[in-house]
């Protein structure tokens, strides 16, 4: 196996400075002259520590974007030299989706003679106005970002730096040339859905992704394209956020059965919440799939071990993170690549939505 690093937020960071000229290096001197406050306070609103007013952050914030100061996490190692290491940006590993996603890349890329370093964070990262980066061309040849945990500006950077860049289930920035590789969303959506009509049920909630998410966003669009096919409305307020997780899908439900709200199944969004939506059923004694049908999405492999097995969209998790690896390298040896990658679902049908033992 391929060695994995990882990297945890610290409070405490070094600067590396960018060039703004030919002769002159922005320094955090710079940017606490621009915005009229000391060496002290950029440091302590660049870390997020201490107490600093919103407008003199705002201020701060001015000066970072304007002289195009950048706040890394580490600086170790010369911009330009080879690492022979990859860097991903993702958020903190909880589940078997990332265990798979990181087997993935982790397999794609060790016979090549590269290590992935991973940055894992509760909270989105940014090189600017927020916590610190600690990946880059001074310790990667590379980077893979996860969803929204990077934001647009560092993204841009990066990519006006000449660092290979390959997006990760979320479209690049606007006017970027990175390539992306995702799942087919809004088809896998479409076709658990059109699986729950087609079994009778008519009063379909969907349980929403984490704000912002395009997963999320795709899903609801197959979700919704799925009615409007069996002729069915759209209720609003069956859509509620179960942020791919347990707990919140959980909550919606609980929510929406004590609001007396009538449905007859669920589409749960990913499995995580397809499992809080089965523990909020089972806590209310509601048989499922007998009064409530449930699908998920992503086959972890949790979906056939619960109780009953979940009905899913089986997604190529694996082979996503396998394929944005050596999508990466192919960018670092300077080789074309597909700039698109959109992968293929399957719809696998099991028990927590079968209706009188019928598919």
């Amino acid at each position: 196996m391929g060695t994995l690093y990882i990297f945890c937020p610290f409070q405490t960071f070094w600067f590396m400075t960018i060039k703004r000229s030919h002769h002159q290096r922005v320094k955090i001197d710079d940017v606490a002259r621009e915005a009229g406050v000391s060496t002290a306070t950029v440091s302590r609103v660049i870390n997020g520590t201490g107490t600093v007013s919103p407008t003199t952050q705002q201020r701060v914030h001015h000066a970072i974007r304007s002289l195009r100061f950048v706040a890394h996490g580490s600086a170790r190692g010369l911009a330009g030299s080879k690492t022979n290491t990859i860097g991903i940006v993702m958020p903190a590993l909880t589940t078997f989706f990332f265990a798979a996603l990181i087997k993935g890349i982790n397999e794609s890329i060790e016979e090549q003679g590269y290590t992935l370093l991973m940055y894992s964070s509760n909270s989105p990262a940014s090189m600017i106005g927020g916590k610190p980066l600690p990946l880059g061309d001074h310790n990667t040849d590379g980077l893979i970002v996860f969803t929204d945990f990077l934001d647009d500006y560092s993204i841009q950077y990066m990519f006006e730096q000449g660092l290979p860049i390959v997006m990760l289930h979320r479209t690049a920035p606007a006017g970027l040339d990175i390539p992306v590789v995702a799942f087919h969303n809004e088809k896998g959506a479409f076709e658990a859905v059109n699986h729950l009509i087609e079994n009778g049920r008519r009063r379909i909630v969907f349980l929403k992704g984490p704000e912002g998410n395009e997963d999320s966003r795709q899903r609801e669009l197959g979700y919704r394209r799925a009615l409007a096919s069996a002729d069915l409305p759209v209720d609003e307020n069956l859509i509620r956020r179960g942020k791919f997780a347990t707990t919140p899908a959980k909550q919606a439900i609980e929510t929406l059965l004590q609001e007396g709200a009538h449905f007859d199944a669920i589409f749960a969004g990913d499995d995580n919440a397809a499992v809080g939506a089965l523990e909020a059923c089972r806590d209310m004694d509601i048989s499922v799939p007998g009064q409530i049908a449930i699908v998920g999405f992503n086959d972890d492999y949790m979906a056939r071990h619960v109780s009953p097995a979940l009905s899913t969209v089986s997604a190529p998790i694996y082979e996503s993170g396998f394929k944005a690896g050596t999508t990466l390298l192919k960018l670092i040896a300077g080789q074309p690549v597909n700039n698109a990658i959109r992968l293929e679902t399957k719809l696998v049908v099991r028990d927590s939505s079968r209706r009188n033992g019928h598919g």
